[in-house]
């Protein structure tokens, strides 16, 4: 995966409380999240691309691994209490949420060609405070080569379907149901 940064658009939290969007902070690309007042402020730093966790409170993210190893890790964190734990570790992009919290959809390759599209299932919250959990090994969910590869869409309302693209030099839309 390359080291440059991957940009997400604005993005609505899921309870309308805030906006979120990447954007430079004082020494890298970091999360900026605005409230319905218009007030923004750096609430991440060394983002490379997130997706808001079933509010405006929580986030998942990728960025460089924070014990200097250089390497890409998926990470939730608490934006109120600054809590953060690892979800998975490796090269990752286009990370999305289902809105249930108990999936998360994104992309996996070491280049921008053989991208994957993987499903990593995840344990909610059981209590205030606490952060979502990785459910055993992300589940790969397309299989290309060569100057194949995906970007992700996102899921479905109720979950069950996740849509996304297939590039070969021209696109088409598939969408993935769950049986």
């Amino acid at each position: 995966m390359p080291s440059e940064p991957h940009f997400s658009g604005p993005r609505w939290s899921p309870d309308g409380r805030a906006i979120g969007f990447l954007a430079a902070g004082e020494k890298e690309q970091a999360l900026w999240s605005v409230d319905p007042q218009g007030r923004e402020r750096a609430v991440l730093s060394g983002v490379m691309g997130f997706d808001w966790y079933r509010d405006s409170r929580q986030v998942v993210y990728t960025g460089k691994a924070l014990d200097g190893s250089g390497v890409l890790e998926m990470r939730a964190a608490d934006l109120e209490s600054g809590a953060e734990g690892v979800l998975l570790r490796g090269p990752t992009a286009e990370v999305v949420v289902s809105r249930d919290g108990r999936g998360l959809a994104f992309l996996h390759a070491s280049s921008h060609l053989n991208m994957q599209l993987q499903v990593l299932r995840l344990a909610p919250p059981a209590a205030p405070g606490e952060l979502p959990r990785p459910v055993g090994q992300p589940q790969q969910l397309t299989r290309g080569e060569s100057a194949f590869h995906v970007h992700n869409g996102g899921w479905s309302p109720d979950g069950k379907a996740i849509l996304y693209t297939r590039d070969n030099d021209n696109g088409d839309i598939f969408i993935l149901r769950r049986r």
